[in-house]
């Protein structure tokens, strides 16, 4: 049997439900008690959800390995580690399988019986152009179960609301196609309103439906039913009714009133669905003629016990307009409960995003183009595949074999307007009246949302007249919205509307001259100043920038750019001031000569260190620019900055440059005439040389020296910049209560005084406090605590558009699963990430959206260490090789410091092999490397791993030499991570020496020191189950 995957959405089996909307396994409860939520990895879930789509049927590793690793090469060993997992979670046995039997040196087969609910049966559509179908599972689901009231006897009718381009049809397509796949028990027909024909035949929509009817799979039953039951109806077929027939029953039918034909289609609906289910569609009937109303007033005002689903759909804004009565049948029918309602609204942000990519994860690239996207299209289907189309069409972005990738700038990308979409909205705006249109011309000026307050003026109208206008724009759901009520500083208060969509927006800006437009930005600017004094415009600073910018007073906007760009950075607004920038990148070419190259330089400086702080590959070029600006204008403490600038994003992917840049920056800083100044440059650049190049103590005793001058000075923010940067020092010497007491307090006062000083480096002492807080907790043994910093730093990333550092982040979060013994969490990591690294028709560096070599490099160490804790040391040493080979080929930042996990690590994939040659000779290198840092962590893991090859080897006594020296460099130091370990050890050790009661007693504190691990870990959640289960045992 050949292997398949279909689109099941849920299964339940033997107390369990699998969920693919979610990508998680619910354990399913007693009556009364809510069900508990499984979370399971990417890849171990997908093992599970394939076994259940075939379930029944053998599959082989082969075809597993083809099915959840597609294009990926991975040992088939790493099936057998999913399968462990997923029988953990099932509570299942290999040799009493009641979920998953295993077919020795064959495959696998799920046994469980499983029910598959109807409702959830949902089948993939194609899309149409680009993008495919997205969200909307709560409607699909919505309607499948008003489909299964129906096949019960129920009569369902559901109205289906929304805008032009929300996807009405889109869900109803879906809908049907997962009918058809499910049980195709159902006829099916469509009738569709057309703008002008359709509202003057009668029945139109109707008299369509059941024409399909007739040509379709039992067309001639519907028919006779129609000749027999419905004699006016089939008189109006005549492509399906036999002429003889019809002129029949043309001279039985003098003058047939459209009482008799309401009930006659009631008697052949009735007749027919004796059978089987009818599921009827009527679409855009805000166009429909009245007798169309008529008949579904009459349906659904009597259902009766019909095996009938009716869903109809139209545009509330057209219908508004012309009063049309299907708004008026809708609100009767949903007040009397006669109806189901689905008014559809934006797809949410991870709906476009699924939209836009067809593979299970993305990368930066493309969640920020997914964001500009919906935010340009407000979420509506039909904009968002238009403007993907026009963007293509015009080279500004790429569908490429890593995914979507922009060609053009952002901002450019962001204002995208396709003259489909213009012309289509041109329409409508035609329609309006003088003042609605003038109205919604001068609002757009304001921006995407808008007051009376600040328009009314512009537009010539009064704050009343406004009002009103806006409010009845928006009841009828024309082009706004109602957006809550505003207070201003001023005292006053104003009712905000917005656009629907930024299309709409612009196609109203883009109606109005060049000379209008300016008049009314400076109107409304200066109406902003008048409500907002000059120490409260900070909150409308980027508004006074556009609108100052528009009215061509370059120097004003690029003042309240300044403050908008300060606001942005303490908000972590990281997409806010991209945005920002970009725009002040385009205003200052138009300064004075004498003014542009400082501005400039304020401006490239701030971009810069945000590329940096986020990881951003677009980093190193905007550091190599500034330095050279920073020369040109001759600012010895701006080319300073610059130069620890470059050498940072230099250590990403060449060391040796890095190295270089930094021994010319502490050049540079002894001819510097501020001591503080020359002492801040050397704490950076001695902190930057450790964490390159590795543990230096003459670079230790330099940088405490320049701390020491610095503290002298008793300047407290230039001391909290170099204590952020000193922090990082304790991280990698053991002092990680020191470091986490440093980043907190230090970033504090220097987030309190960002603002008044726009020269720090705010987004990287960010980073700092993100990554630093998180790692000193690791290495601290509070677990918990560590994923939470990880997570919530990830969340704040993502949240502001910052990719790029919330996907780093994540790439250092799996050393803490190593250490949580959530191995797979980091495989899946892995699997995400670097194979769409690995392209074949790119270096990695090429592609905008890949990880960047640092990045990639971590992924494979943490990946190779969590094979070890699978057991799979083949696995783990290739993985531990190819990170050696990159570490030999290109040698970068934090190399040696990973370069101490592919000791462990190799040593501990030899250890397993039983090769004890290759064991104590990675053991003897690792220990060489660990006792060259300052990390007791590390050099009491070095002591272990020697300890127990020697006991493996059959030396107790050597191997009681390792294990004491182990303790000897923990001692007065706070090394959980490692404690635990060493206990084991020395409890195995003194048992091979005979020793029971010392044994016993390393045993204890064993137990005790992986106790104390395992309570830091928060109770009821899915990471450290290993760990848990260990110091269970």
């Amino acid at each position: 049997m050949k292997a398949h995957s279909s689109r099941i959405s849920s299964v339940s089996f033997e107390g369990f439900r699998l969920d693919t909307t979610n990508e998680c396994l619910w354990r399913l409860a007693s009556s009364g008690t809510a069900p508990e939520r499984i979370d399971l990895t990417r890849k171990t879930f997908g093992v599970l959800r394939f076994l259940i789509e075939n379930r029944g049927a053998l599959i082989t590793h082969d075809a597993l390995l083809e099915a959840v690793w597609p294009d990926v090469h991975v040992q088939p060993e790493v099936v057998k580690s999913h399968i462990q997992t997923i029988r953990a979670r099932l509570g299942d046995s290999a040799q009493r399988p009641r979920y998953i039997e295993t077919l020795r040196g064959r495959g696998y087969r799920f046994v469980a019986p499983v029910e598959i609910p109807v409702t959830e049966l949902v089948p993939a559509v194609n899309g149409e152009s680009f993008g495919g179908f997205a969200g909307r599972t709560s409607e699909l689901q919505q309607l499948c179960a008003a489909m299964d009231q129906a096949r019960c006897g129920n009569t369902q009718v559901v109205v289906v609301t929304g805008e032009p381009g929300i996807g009405k049809t889109a869900l109803l397509r879906q809908f049907v196609a997962a009918q058809r796949f499910e049980r195709d028990d159902a006829w099916v027909a469509e009738g569709h309103c057309v703008e002008g024909y359709g509202g003057t035949e009668p029945f139109y929509p109707v008299l369509q439906a059941l024409g399909q009817l007739c040509q379709g799979t039992g067309g001639s039953e519907v028919v006779k039913a129609l000749v027999t039951l419905a004699p006016t109806w089939a008189w109006q077929l005549p492509g399906h009714v036999a002429s003889q027939v019809r002129e029949s029953l043309h001279r039985q039918l003098p003058g047939a009133s459209r009482e008799r034909m309401l009930r006659e289609i009631r008697g052949l609906l009735s007749s027919l669905t004796q059978t089987q289910p009818l599921l009827l569609i009527f679409e855009d009937l805000h166009w429909a003629d009245y007798s169309t109303v008529d008949f579904l007033a009459a349906l659904a005002r009597q259902p009766g016990a019909l095996r009938l689903m009716v869903v109809v759909t139209y545009r509330p804004d057209e219908a508004a307009l012309t009063e049309h009565p299907i708004e008026q049948l809708h609100h009767e029918l949903a007040l009397r409960g006669l109806c189901r309602e689905l008014a559809l609204g934006p797809l949410p942000r991870d709906a476009v995003l699924a939209w836009l990519t067809d593979r299970d994860h993305t990368d930066p690239a493309e969640e920020e183009l997914s964001f500009l996207i919906a935010q340009r299209c407000g979420g509506n289907p039909l904009f968002m595949r238009a403007t993907l189309a026009d963007l293509v069409e015009r080279d500004m972005v790429r569908k490429t074999v890593t995914g979507w990738r922009p060609l053009a700038p952002l901002a450019a990308i962001g204002a995208a307007a396709p003259h489909t979409i213009t012309r289509t909205l041109e329409g409508r705006i035609r329609r309006l009246g003088a003042d609605e249109r003038n109205l919604l011309e001068a609002a757009s000026v304001a921006g995407l949302c808008f007051s009376s307050a600040t328009v009314a003026e512009a537009a010539g109208l009064s704050a009343e007249q406004f009002d009103d206008l806006c409010e009845a724009l928006a009841r009828t759901q024309r082009f706004i919205q109602r957006s809550g009520v505003k207070r201003f500083p001023d005292g006053g208060a104003a009712a905000m509307f917005c656009f629907d969509h930024a299309l709409i927006r612009h196609a109203f800006y883009g109606r109005q001259g060049l000379t209008r437009r300016s008049r009314l930005h400076r109107q409304i600017a200066e109406r902003l100043e008048a409500i907002y004094a000059r120490d409260q415009r900070a909150e409308v600073a980027y508004e006074l920038g556009h609108h100052f910018a528009d009215a061509r007073d370059w120097l004003k906007a690029i003042d309240y750019l300044r403050i908008a760009l300060q606001t942005a950075k303490v908000r972590f607004a990281y997409r806010e001031a991209q945005s920002i920038l970009d725009f002040a990148a385009s205003l200052t070419i138009r300064l004075p000569a004498d003014l542009r190259p400082l501005k400039s330089f304020e401006f490239a400086e701030a971009r810069a260190s945000l590329y940096a702080a986020a990881h951003d590959p677009r980093a190193e070029a905007a550091w190599i620019e500034l330095e050279e600006q920073a020369r040109t204008i001759g600012r010895l403490d701006a080319q300073l900055r610059a130069m620890l600038g470059l050498a940072y994003v230099f250590s990403w992917s060449d060391r040796q440059r890095c190295i270089e840049v930094l021994n010319d920056a502490l050049t540079l800083s002894a001819s510097h005439p501020d001591l503080r100044v020359s002492a801040l440059v050397r704490v950076s650049a001695y902190v930057r040389r450790i964490w390159t190049d590795g543990w230096s103590h003459a670079d230790l005793t330099e940088c405490e020296t320049a701390m020491r001058a610095l503290r002298e000075t008793g300047d407290p923010l230039l001391i909290a910049r170099a204590n952020m940067e000193h922090s990082m020092l304790c991280i990698i010497s053991t002092r990680y209560r020191e470091a986490l007491g440093t980043v907190r307090a230090n970033y504090q006062i220097l987030f309190e005084h960002a603002v008044e000083h726009p020269g720090f480096d705010l987004a990287r002492a960010t980073w700092m406090v993100r990554l630093g807080t998180a790692w000193a907790q690791l290495f601290l043994g509070e677990l918990g605590r560590s994923m939470e910093s990880f997570e919530q730093g990830m969340a704040s990333y993502h949240e502001n558009g910052d990719y790029f550092a919330a996907r780093t982040l994540e790439v250092y979060r799996g050393w803490l699963f190593v250490h949580t013994m959530d191995y797979e969490s980091v495989i899946d990591m892995y699997e995400r990430f670097v194979p769409a690294s690995n392209s074949s028709d790119r270096a990695v560096e090429a592609d905008a959206g890949a990880l960047l070599p640092v990045q990639h490099r971590a992924c494979i160490v943490l990946a190779g260490l969590a094979y070890i804790g699978l057991e799979d040391g083949a696995r783990a040493s290739a993985l531990f090789a190819e990170a050696q080979r990159q570490l030999d080929a290109t040698p970068i930042m934090f190399d040696w410091y990973w370069r101490l996990s592919i000791e462990w690590g190799t040593a501990e994939a030899a250890m397993m092999a039983g090769d004890h040659r290759t064991a104590r000779s990675r053991a003897e290198a690792f220990l060489k490397l660990a006792l060259a840092t300052e990390d007791r962590t590390w050099q009491a893991l070095a002591w272990d791993v020697a300890a127990r090859e020697a006991l493996a080897s059959g030396d107790a006594v050597v191997a009681l030499e390792h294990i004491n020296a182990a303790f000897a460099v923990t001692e007065g130091f706070e090394t959980p991570l490692a404690d635990w370990r060493l206990h084991r050890t020395a409890a195995a050790i003194h048992e091979a020496h005979g020793d029971a009661e010392q044994a016993d007693v390393q045993q204890r504190h064993f137990m005790s020191a992986l106790e104390r691990l395992s309570n830091s870990l928060p109770r009821g959640g899915q990471i450290g189950q290993r760990l848990l289960a260990l110091s269970a045992s």
